[in-house]
């Protein structure tokens, strides 16, 4: 009876912590959708003139091919939801060199998956616009390279390896999406239209 009881014990701790753990992904995913808007300043993309989409980021590339996933694959996806919206963005790889008073960030897909040995896989995607910055942060007087982060949005998804490649390019197409809208809505208003 008291290895039943301790069986009843611990389903109920794994309970409690998926519980917890879900609410607590209810109150912080939806606080990573509110753009970052700088104090009096307006729109965080506000004038961004270039999008380099860089590399996709995967959390663990073996796991990532047994679901189907590449790193062309995903980089080529979030290329083509882009041009879609009609958003002006280049590869890393093709992208001209900074030029000084040009505002650039770069985007970056994320993709982390898990396998379980069976046909199942989940991956968490994600977008990151971002740029990389060398400010002076007090209180010591010197260079820190910092990076910000002007837009995130990620989506979890879960399906058999079979159909996950497909599943990962509708959502970074969402993602894609999101972005864009996010991105046209910072932009300037166009002279002579109110």
């Amino acid at each position: 009876m008291r290895e039943n009881n301790n069986l009843h014990f611990h389903g109920f701790l794994f309970a409690v912590g998926v519980s917890f753990f879900v609410a607590i992904s209810a109150i912080i995913l939806p606080a990573s959708a509110i753009p970052a808007q700088s104090e009096g300043n307006g729109p965080a993309m506000f004038g961004v003139k270039e999008i380099v989409i860089r590399t996709p980021r995967f959390g663990d590339p073996k796991i990532a091919r047994n679901c189907g996933l590449t790193p062309d694959d995903v980089l080529d996806t979030v290329r083509k939801s882009l041009q879609q919206n009609g958003i002006p963005a280049t590869v890393e790889s093709e992208a001209p060199p900074a030029n000084v008073g040009l505002a650039r960030i770069y985007l970056v897909p994320e993709v982390y998956s898990y396998n379980s040995q069976t046909l199942d896989c989940v991956s968490w995607i994600s977008l990151w616009a971002e740029s990389r910055n060398r400010l002076r942060i007090p209180p010591v007087d010197l260079f820190r390279t910092v990076t910000i982060v002007y837009w995130h949005q990620g989506i979890l998804l879960e399906g058999g390896q079979s159909n996950h490649a497909g599943q990962v390019a509708d959502g970074m197409k969402k993602l894609g999406g999101l972005f864009s809208d996010q991105f046209k809505n910072d932009q300037p208003p166009t002279p002579g239209y109110q």
